[in-house]
């Protein structure tokens, strides 16, 4: 069941330099020891790779391979985990947890540090904190390949987290596990995805999200989110580059009917979002109980760049069924936010020819200098080239 168990009120234990294979709880299972060092080892094919309960201890240098669990569960305070490399992580549908799991790096606690790992193919949730940790400089590929409704960086019961300076691409989100009933059965997937009970005082900045089927970043509110602020981004070729909501405000400890807050004091700003098609947006913003729309916090110096179309924000206030495209200048003069923000300065077709498969079918189609081989019915009607209409005549 355990390669190597650690056990309570132990302390000062380093693993190094072992392969774990074939465990069906963990390789390093950590029953309460504390400032337990794991370094250089390799994970295969096993349940969890290591499963810790834990302060003070560092995971560092490991390598992960198709554990079926997720690859690293930590609960525990001042942990720190280094630069692992998780491939190939919960992508055996039924062979994982039977609740919560599938991911690559699961860790609850004060002041845990997720630094500079990789993580490539998982199939929930790359990261998932709770807590006050610091996930920073990781690279996240791939994520929820098996489930839904999941994250690239997912948390939630946070206090003081700072997310800054990873990177996450390529998150598409399956349906395999998902009932073909449910009143969700689309693909759900967001590179920073917040969570929906109570997240406060965090700091999500200068990440680099791209190519997901989603959400760059998801912010999605309670009645308890207070002072959190996403700043300096990129948010690149999403589905939505940045959406945001107050969906969850039925949730949480401080959910208290009819749901509706009218303001919060998030900051929004510095932020890059670039669309790629016309289809993607910029900004879509839900407002979900009230017919007054919510404002969300103090939005500035945000691009909303999309070169294919100048109604790049949506907001769609859902008590109502109001939906609305804007421009940022006719966001910025009826909402009064985001000062210092701008559209893309570019403007691009969308659409072009590739090849012309035959010449122009249609005789004389462009009446160039004249309408011959232009007739109609009945026959005695006449066709004739007016110079004072268009720009070369009708």
């Amino acid at each position: 069941d355990r390669g190597i168990t650690t056990a309570y009120n132990k302390q000062y234990i380093t693993i190094t330099g072992l392969a774990f294979q074939h465990q069906n709880v963990a390789g390093v299972y950590c029953d309460g020891a504390n400032r337990v060092t794991v370094s250089g080892c390799t994970f295969k094919d096993l349940y969890h790779g290591i499963r810790a309960v834990t302060n003070n201890s560092t995971i560092q240098s490991n390598t992960f391979q198709r554990t079926t669990a997720t690859a690293i569960v930590v609960y525990g305070g001042t942990n720190e985990l280094v630069s692992n490399t998780l491939t190939d992580i919960g992508l055996l549908p039924g062979l994982g947890e039977s609740t919560w799991g599938y991911q690559g790096i699961y860790a609850v606690g004060a002041a845990n540090g997720i630094r500079s790992n990789r993580l490539l193919n998982i199939g929930y949730s790359g990261i998932f904190v709770q807590g006050s940790p610091t996930v920073e400089r990781n690279v996240i590929t791939n994520a929820v390949a098996i489930l839904n409704d999941g994250g690239g960086i997912h948390y939630d019961n946070t206090d003081g987290m700072i997310v800054q300076d990873n990177i996450v691409l390529d998150l598409l989100g399956s349906l395999t596990s998902s009932a073909s009933n449910g009143a969700t059965y689309y693909k759900i997937c967001h590179g920073i995805y917040f969570g929906n009970v109570a997240i406060k005082n965090s700091t999500i900045q200068r990440n680099t999200v791209t190519n997901c089927r989603g959400s760059g970043i998801h912010y999605d509110h309670t009645m308890a989110t207070i002072g959190n602020k996403v700043k300096d981004n990129i948010l690149f070729n999403n589905d939505i580059q940045f959406s945001v909501s107050d969906f969850s405000n039925y949730n949480g400890p401080s959910a208290v009917s009819p749901y509706y807050m009218a303001s919060y004091n998030d900051v929004i700003s510095g932020n890059t979002m670039y669309c790629t098609t016309r289809a993607q947006l910029c900004m879509k913003q839900f407002n979900c109980y009230n017919a007054t729309s919510v404002d969300f916090g103090t939005f500035t110096n945000n691009k909303y760049y999309n070169p294919y179309t100048e109604l790049s924000i949506f907001h769609h206030n859902m008590n109502t069924g109001k939906q609305r495209y804007y421009t940022v200048e006719r966001w910025q003069a009826e909402r009064s936010e985001d000062v210092g923000s701008t559209r893309s300065p570019l403007r691009l077709e969308s659409y072009s020819t590739a090849s012309e498969l035959t010449g122009n079918l249609v005789a004389n189609g462009t009446f160039v200098s004249n309408v011959t081989g232009w007739g109609g019915w009945p026959t005695n009607g006449v066709v004739s080239r007016d110079l004072t209409y268009l720009d070369a005549g009708a």
